[in-house]
C-alpha cells in the first residue's frame, strides 16, 4: 500500500513537499506539483482520510458495499445476513449507493479506497471501472462483484438467474401460455448481450413452442406503472416473468385490480407473495452469503466464481 513517503521518493522531493502537493496547500511550483501527482498516480496512492480512526480500532476491519438500488428488498436482506455472519469476525459494514450511475459508482470506490476498507463488495453499475479497480488492487483491497459478472478477473458471487428464467418459462409453458414476456432489468450502462448471468438466454433455452419476448424495463423510473401498462397492452402476453421484485409488485397490483389477465412468475421472492399465491424464483440467499464470507475471510489470490442455484416456488398462479 503506497504511502506519502513512497510518493515523495518517487518524485524526488521531501515528505512535506509531497504532502502539500497532494493536499494542494502552500506554495509549490507547478512542475513539482505535477511530478508529485504523476508519482501518486503511478503508485496508486489514495489519501488515507481515516488513518487516525483506523489506528484506534486496528482490531476491526470494514467491508464496503456498493449497491445499485436503495429500495431493493433483496439487496437489504443479503446485507442483513452478511452483517450477522461477519460481526463475530470483527468486521463492520459500510453501505453506499450508486443508483446504477457510473459516476456515483466511481466516487463510491474512491471513498472506500481512501478509507482503507479491507474488502469492497459491489453490484456492477457499468463495465468501465477498470481504473478504480486497479487502484483498489494497488492498495491491497479485496474486491468482489455480486449478482452480475461484469469483470472476468474478479472474485464473483452470482445467483444463477439463467437457470431461474428457464424454470419460470418452462412453468408458464406447462400452464398453457403461448406468448411469454420477460421484463428484464434495464442494464443502462451495459450491452445486454454481455450480461452474465443472462435471464434472456435462460428463457430462450427453455424450449417449447411459446413465443418469447424480452423487454428491458426499469421499475424505478418515473411513471414506471404507466410504462408497464403500455408494454402489456402492446404485447398482450398470457405469461409474464418479472426480472426484478419491484416489477413483480406492480404486476400483482395490476392483476389484483383486474386491469390485465395473465399468469406470471417473479424473481426476488418476497414473503407477501405467499399471501397472493404468486409463483416466484427463489434465490439461495443463505448459500450466497456463505460464499461471500468465504471470499472475504479466506481470500485465495486467484479469482473465484460462485454460482448459486435457484428454485421455483410454485403457488396458485
Amino acid at each position: 500500500m503506497a504511502s506519502v513517503k513512497d510518493v515523495a521518493e518517487r518524485a524526488s522531493v521531501s515528505v512535506g513537499t509531497a504532502s502539500r502537493a497532494l493536499r494542494n496547500v502552500g506554495y509549490i511550483s507547478e512542475e513539482v506539483r505535477n511530478n508529485v501527482l504523476k508519482a501518486a498516480e503511478e503508485l496508486g496512492y489514495v489519501a488515507n482520510y481515516s488513518a487516525q480512526q483506523i489506528r484506534s480500532a486496528s482490531a476491526e476491519k470494514t467491508v464496503g458495499i456498493i449497491i445499485s438500488e436503495s429500495t431493493n428488498d433483496y439487496f437489504l436482506k443479503v446485507i442483513a445476513q452478511l452483517n450477522e455472519k461477519l460481526l463475530p469476525h470483527r468486521y463492520r459494514i459500510l453501505v453506499l449507493y450508486s443508483s446504477a450511475k457510473f459516476e456515483e459508482e466511481e466516487k463510491n470506490f474512491r471513498y472506500l479506497i481512501s478509507n482503507r476498507v479491507s474488502t469492497i463488495l459491489f453490484v456492477p453499475a457499468s463495465e468501465q471501472q477498470q481504473y478504480v479497480l486497479s487502484l483498489a488492487k494497488k492498495n491491497d483491497i479485496n474486491v468482489i462483484q455480486l449478482f452480475v459478472r461484469a469483470y472476468e478477473n474478479l472474485d464473483t458471487v452470482i445467483n444463477d438467474d439463467e437457470q431461474g428464467a428457464a424454470l419460470a418459462a418452462e412453468h408458464l409453458a406447462e400452464q398453457g401460455c403461448k406468448k411469454i414476456l420477460l421484463l428484464d432489468a434495464p442494464y443502462k450502462n451495459f450491452n445486454p448481450a454481455n450480461v452474465s448471468p443472462s435471464r434472456q438466454a435462460g428463457m430462450k433455452r427453455s424450449g417449447g413452442t411459446a413465443e418469447k419476448i424480452v423487454v428491458n424495463y426499469d421499475p424505478y423510473s418515473e411513471n414506471a406503472v404507466d410504462a408497464l401498462k403500455k408494454i402489456l397492452t402492446e404485447y398482450s402476453p398470457d405469461g409474464v416473468i418479472a426480472g426484478i421484485g419491484k416489477t413483480g409488485q406492480y404486476l400483482a397490483t395490476l392483476l389484483h385490480n383486474k386491469k390485465f389477465d395473465f399468469r406470471f412468475v417473479s424473481f426476488d421472492d418476497n414473503s407477501w407473495f405467499d399471501c397472493y399465491g404468486i409463483t416466484a424464483v427463489r434465490q439461495g440467499t443463505s448459500q450466497l452469503v456463505e460464499n461471500i464470507c468465504e471470499l472475504i475471510l479466506r481470500p485465495d489470490g486467484a479469482p473465484r466464481c460462485f454460482k448459486v442455484p435457484e428454485q421455483l416456488v410454485i403457488r396458485s398462479t
